[in-house]
């Protein structure tokens, strides 16, 4: 069976998306490595990416949650024999830039309010 990482449309990126892409979802696969947008009003997925990574092969998506100071996007990815990675993600085009290696199975990222 394979889980779903969910994001509340909290306001993703909605100062760099035009208004349509205001009522979109994003998710991502912890057992896949993609990352996709969601239609609230009908569930149905409207893109799949996978991330790019330069220098790892990306197995996953264990988070994905956007800093509500800076806007920017952060992930954790599942990475072959590397463990897991810190990266921001670019959603539009899917590459994704190392912050750093967390040294240990973490799964999840969260922000308060003030980043």
């Amino acid at each position: 069976m394979k889980r779903l990482v969910w994001l509340a449309a909290v306001g993703i990126g909605l100062s760099a998306f035009p208004a349509a892409a205001q009522s979109v979802l994003w998710g991502s696969s912890a057992f896949e490595n993609k990352y996709f947008s969601i239609d609230q009003a009908t569930a149905a997925a409207l893109t799949t990416q996978p991330v790019v990574l330069a220098g790892f092969t990306v197995n996953g998506i264990n988070s994905l949650t956007r800093d509500p100071s800076t806007g920017l996007i952060y992930i954790i990815a599942k990475t072959q024999s590397n463990g897991r990675q810190l990266a921001t993600l670019n959603l539009a085009t899917g590459v994704a830039t190392l912050v750093g290696a967390l040294g240990d199975n973490f799964s999840t990222l969260a922000f308060n309010s003030s980043g």
